[in-house]
């Protein structure tokens, strides 16, 4: 039996990615997390002591779980001029594109592509960064 105070979530019926297992079609689970630590990924039904326990519950199925994935390399500036440079030769790309060519940026600019890169991270699955 699960005793915890701290949020109890399970999610239900997901597709989990294992790379080490069948990546064309990842086995149904059922992932069990206590406060901010993933408890335990079972075979669905298996978390039948956390039914009462779990204040909430997701129910997961046609979905995929992966890990998040970590961005190690990465420039704030590029989010701003995605789409211009990339037609250009290697030579007139690496004149245009670094800062070091770059007028003095403001701080709103800044914060904005910083957001705005963040978004985009966090939208295809990057939950860290390495800056």
């Amino acid at each position: 039996m699960i005793e915890s105070r701290e949020r109890t979530l399970l999610i239900r019926d997901a597709r989990v990615y294992d790379h080490d297992g069948d990546i064309h079609d990842p086995p149904i689970r059922d992932i069990l997390v206590v406060g901010s630590r993933i408890a335990s990924v079972t075979a669905p039904g298996e978390h039948m002591e956390a039914k009462g326990v779990a204040t909430e519950t997701i129910e997961a199925r046609g979905k995929l779980i992966i890990p998040g994935f970590v961005n190690a390399h990465y420039h704030s500036y590029d989010v701003l001029a995605k789409g211009l440079l990339e037609d250009m030769p290697f030579d007139v790309w690496a004149l245009h594109s670094q800062p070091a060519y770059f007028d003095k940026r403001t701080k709103d600019e800044i914060g904005i592509r910083t957001l705005l890169g963040a978004l985009e991270c966090l939208r295809n699955g990057i939950t860290s960064s390495r800056i």
